[in-house]
């Protein structure tokens, strides 16, 4: 009886982490082409951005406002996810090393970031400006 239960239970785990990952990891899909957003919390408060998704794998972002003003670049280690509910995950790795992830809220307006990389760990929240 054990065994039996057992695999059924693996059976549905496999079943459910097989359908939740399919369902979630919608790559590619996304309803914008450029969003600007400002970041309100977090260590590039006031910063503002504007990233232009030239393709599936490459973006451009361009500092605004803040630190980074006028500062831009083009990275080509980019993975763009759709997160469902009008969510929208953007991820990169930099050529200076950081990795960069933005998560875009169109229902709400907000965003969620993290830049990291081996020494230093920012989470980010903030709103978007503009969806284009």
């Amino acid at each position: 009886m054990n065994k039996l239960f057992t695999k059924l239970a693996v059976t549905l785990l496999t079943t459910f982490s097989l359908f939740s990952f399919s369902s979630l990891s919608m790559a590619h899909q996304h309803d914008f082409s450029s969003v600007t957003y400002t970041w309100n919390e977090g260590a590039f408060k006031g910063g503002q951005y504007k990233l232009d998704i030239i393709n599936d794998k490459k973006i451009k972002w361009l500092g605004l406002a803040g630190a980074e003003k006028d500062k831009s670049a083009t990275e080509d280690k980019v993975s763009i996810t759709a997160l469902g509910d009008s969510r929208t995950m953007i991820t990169w790795l930099e050529s200076v090393g950081y990795t960069v992830t933005v998560i875009v809220n169109a229902k709400s307006g907000e965003v969620h970031g993290v830049v990291s990389n081996q020494k230093e760990h920012y989470v980010l929240v903030g709103k978007v400006d503009e969806l284009k």
